[in-house]
């Protein structure tokens, strides 16, 4: 992907642990440490992972979200797994290739399993907004 000069690819690594390694070579050019997750998810169109929390913000920016299976770790069983679209799951490179290669930013993003994992109990923001009225109203 990152020979593409079309796309403009970054690797955000995680804040914990990754942030101040040095990057492998292969991902020198793509390694950005500086700009926070809000903010590179945010100004993209599609957020690909394996195993983060980016995952959330992007459904809550309404993002592309493609889970790359293929690099992602065999022993673990994520809870919206089960419920995910097959449009979501990239299963090899080719795969990845392919999706990228037909995205259109006018496509519907269906991120609806992961929201059911997010927020099981309805709209986030009303619900803060509801919690929020309940503190202010006690005082």
């Amino acid at each position: 992907l990152k020979l593409n000069h079309e796309i403009n690819l970054r690797f955000i690594p995680h804040i914990r642990g990754m942030s101040s390694a040095k990057p492998p070579k292969s991902l020198k050019d793509i390694w950005d440490a500086k700009t926070s997750l809000f903010d590179a998810v945010e100004d993209s169109d599609i957020v690909l992972f394996w195993r983060s929390s980016a995952i959330f913000q992007a459904v809550l920016m309404n993002k592309k979200v493609l889970f790359l299976s293929f690099v992602a770790p065999k022993n673990i069983n994520f809870l919206w797994e089960e419920n995910l679209s097959s449009k979501s799951v990239v299963n090899n490179e080719d795969e990845l290739f392919e999706i990228i290669e037909n995205y259109s930013k006018d496509d519907l993003i269906d991120n609806e399993c992961f929201k059911k994992v997010i927020w099981p109990n309805g709209d986030p923001w009303k619900n803060a907004s509801d919690f929020l009225d309940s503190i202010y109203k006690k005082n």
